[in-house]
C-alpha cells in the first residue's frame, strides 16, 4: 500500500495498493520477501503514475486492523504445553525471520 503520511501510525489515505495472493506454508521470511517483490512493483508503478495518482480523491484507510506492541509479539512467540500442534507449527512459521528471535519454549526462567 502506498499512502499519505500522517502523524499517527498507519492512518494517512490510500494513494495505491496491490493485493496478491498468499498460498502455501508460507514463513515469516517467505512472506516477508513475498511482499518485497510487490512493494518493489508499487513503487515502481507510483513512480510512473504519480501525477495521476496524486489527483484522484484522498480515499480512507478502512478501519480496524491490529497493532501488536513488542510485548504482545513476545507473548504470542511462546510454545506452551497446552498448544495443538497446528498452532505450534504456526508459532514456528509465524516467527521464523532470522536474525530474530523465533518460536521458543520457557525452562525455568529461562528463552529456549
Amino acid at each position: 500500500t502506498c499512502h499519505y503520511v500522517t502523524p499517527e501510525f498507519d492512518k494517512g489515505e490510500i494513494i495505491s495498493q496491490t493485493r496478491f495472493p498468499i498460498e502455501g506454508n508460507h514463513t515469516a521470511q517467505s512472506l516477508r520477501d513475498l511482499s518485497h517483490q510487490y512493494l518493489l512493483k508499487e513503487l515502481l508503478y507510483f513512480l510512473e503514475h504519480s501525477e495521476e495518482l496524486l489527483s484522484k480523491p484522498r480515499v480512507p484507510q478502512p478501519k480496524g486492523g491490529n497493532y501488536y506492541s513488542r510485548t504482545m509479539l513476545e507473548r504470542e512467540r511462546i510454545v506452551s504445553p497446552e498448544d495443538t500442534p497446528d498452532l505450534i507449527d504456526k508459532k514456528i512459521r509465524g516467527f521464523y525471520c532470522p536474525p530474530h528471535k523465533g518460536a521458543a519454549i520457557i525452562l525455568g526462567n529461562k528463552y529456549e
